[in-house]
């Protein structure tokens, strides 16, 4: 079996309408007219070193292989993040947990100027209730 990677990508927003209907997760593709860059964003959903960035002139073609095997989840323990803390506060990962409590909604302005909101959750950890 062939074993896959996670890797962070952008869609520029006129090719977005096209792509989104055609890229899904776990599926494996032939692309072409893409660009590599370093993955040194704000905030990153894969550890990978470089991200991909498509644009209008990209093309995607599914490619039939069955025997690719891929876990989409990058799960923490809660042992392994009060022993480590955040080793990269921009990566995300993947945390199940009981949410037992939350903070109000706050208004805040994204490092792009965007306005959004952000909300605190108190996560338990289920493996020691």
């Amino acid at each position: 079996m062939m074993q896959g990677d996670r890797i962070h990508a952008t869609i520029c927003k006129p090719g977005l309408e096209f792509s989104k209907h055609k890229i899904k997760e776990n599926v494996v593709y032939s692309m072409q007219n893409f660009i590599v860059k370093i993955n040194n964003g704000k905030v990153r959903t894969t550890p990978h070193k470089y991200m991909l960035s498509f644009y209008t002139k990209t093309e995607v073609v599914v490619l039939p292989i069955k025997t690719f095997t891929f876990n989409p989840f990058n799960f923490r323990s809660f042992a392994e993040l009060e022993e480590n803390g955040p080793s990269d506060e921009n990566l995300l990962f993947d945390y199940i947990g009981e949410v037992v409590g939350k903070e109000e909604a706050r208004n805040m302005i994204t490092w792009m100027g965007q306005e959004s909101k952000r909300i605190a959750l108190q996560l338990e950890d289920l493996d020691n209730v």
